[in-house]
């Protein structure tokens, strides 16, 4: 296991992933941030449990000073998705308050599998898929809390935040003894807790069962919150709600290793759709956060579309605005709710902090040109925004004859079965070039009107049929 451990990180190191961020400084004084207080983000329903359920043990621990936090992503996907993201927002709560964020990317244990949520085996990749994902996710993570400190956290504050650490579980894993790792970490924990854990329980229970390596993934687990709390002194780790029996085996651990140590773990909740179910890889209804996988526009809409019983939720999960600003937001959304204020507020503080400020203006750019027939966005659309707004159009290449006639234009891209059926529906008002009513089938196209500046042309034919026309030189 060793050898191929080290190969794996051969690997890690030859993509050149970074396993962790160096210049790292934790330079803020206890007067930069006046409340270090975790505990605070109840208020806007970021956790749902805190375990052992000592809260004033835990204000001691706070008011003690800076704490080192950690989050687990294990690379099973080529993208994080919204799920995960609420664990990098809970992350950076905590560096909001003067304490020291550590993301811990599980490169090791996305080759055990964590049981948790599943009835069945979760598929291993290859160590080449899991480098590749690594690296990607190790982006995701440094883009989110670069967008945060440059978009949001600068636009009231000049206090410098504590640095993330990224770090990557195969580094300890690499030459560690299969034996001397039983004999000194595994025979702390008792079979008796290992099993009540619910998603063991549940997975002994279902068809499949559970296999000997899924079932270890705990220890796994729990070791690597022992190392960072041994090598960074990470006192709290945090999770959604579907960790807390692996945080409890963490816990387990080293209170038997380290009795004199104070460490907690934080849960938070699963982002689940209006009907309750899961948002996810597992569940086929990911909200990826890599826009190759997700657009900026399809990020915004999502958000966008958050039906009003969610926003106000949203809003205080997702977004680090004060919730009296909240509270003010949706007061005025109430009044007019047609205006879509809150839902607008959302989509643009999320895409910006997942896209940046670049992802943000494409999306209101798409969006004003497929919801708003706005011209000059759609001809200052790239020709990628404009595939991703008009995802499942049909596409056509067409070159422009002399005096071309829209009722020509329209047949030649297919947006009618007929040239009688053309000329009826183009004259009864279903048909739209660039987002203009056109009722003349005989009207010639015009450059710059009919043909955009970056020579793109969308057609609509009643509400909902889109047909696009990229024009050749």
């Amino acid at each position: 296991m060793n050898k191929n451990l080290k190969i794996f990180n051969k690997l890690l190191t030859d993509t050149r992933i970074k396993i962790f961020v160096s210049c790292v400084r934790f330079n803020s004084t206890k007067n930069d941030f006046e409340n270090r207080n975790i505990l605070k983000e109840k208020n806007r329903g970021l956790i749902v449990g805190i375990f052992p359920n000592k809260s004033d043990q835990f204000d001691k621990l706070m008011s003690s000073g800076p704490q080192s936090v950690y989050c687990g992503f294990d690379p099973t996907a080529s993208s994080l998705h919204i799920g995960n993201l609420l664990a990098i927002i809970m992350l950076i709560h905590c560096q909001r308050r003067g304490h020291n964020p550590l993301a811990l990317i599980g490169s090791a244990t996305a080759l055990i599998g964590d049981p948790s949520g599943k009835t069945y085996d979760r598929m291993i990749l290859d160590s080449s898929e899991i480098v590749s994902n690594s690296n990607r996710i190790q982006k995701n993570i440094l883009k989110i809390f670069q967008n945060h400190e440059k978009y949001i956290w600068q636009r009231n504050n000049q206090t410098a935040l504590p640095k993330l650490k990224v770090l990557n579980n195969i580094k300890w894993y690499e030459n560690m003894n299969v034996i001397k790792f039983m004999s000194m970490y595994a025979k702390h924990l008792r079979m008796g807790d290992l099993l009540s854990r619910k998603q063991i329980e549940t997975r002994i229970k279902s068809k499949e069962g559970i296999n000997y390596t899924e079932f270890s993934y705990q220890l796994f687990q729990a070791y690597d919150w022992y190392h960072l709390l041994d090598t960074y002194n990470c006192t709290i780790q945090i999770g959604g709600n579907d960790q807390t029996g692996n945080i409890k085996t963490g816990h387990e651990l080293i209170s038997k290793l380290k009795p004199d140590k104070r460490i907690f773990g934080l849960t938070l909740p699963i982002i689940t759709s209006e009907k309750g179910d899961k948002l996810g890889k597992s569940a086929g209804n990911a909200v990826w956060l890599e826009e190759d996988m997700f657009s900026a526009f399809d990020f915004y809409q999502f958000f966008f579309n958050t039906s009003d019983q969610m926003v106000e939720t949203y809003l205080k999960l997702f977004t680090f605005l004060p919730t009296n600003e909240i509270e003010d937001i949706m007061l005025k959304h109430r009044k007019s709710p047609e205006k879509f204020l809150a839902q607008r507020k959302l989509a643009s503080e999320l895409t910006i902090l997942v896209h940046g400020e670049t992802g943000l203006d494409s999306a209101i750019k798409c969006t004003n040109a497929f919801f708003h027939s706005d011209r000059e966005s759609l001809a200052r659309m790239t020709e990628n925004e404009i595939e991703s707004a008009f995802k499942g159009a049909s596409t056509v290449a067409l070159t422009m004859a002399p005096e071309m006639s829209v009722l020509e234009c329209a047949v030649e891209a297919k947006c009618f079965r007929s040239i009688e059926d053309a000329t009826s529906i183009i004259k009864a008002g279903g048909f739209r070039i660039n987002g203009t009513l056109v009722t003349n089938p005989q009207e010639a196209l015009v450059y710059g009107q009919h043909i955009l500046s970056n020579n793109i042309t969308v057609i609509r034919v009643g509400k909902k049929n889109y047909y696009l026309i990229k024009w050749m030189a």
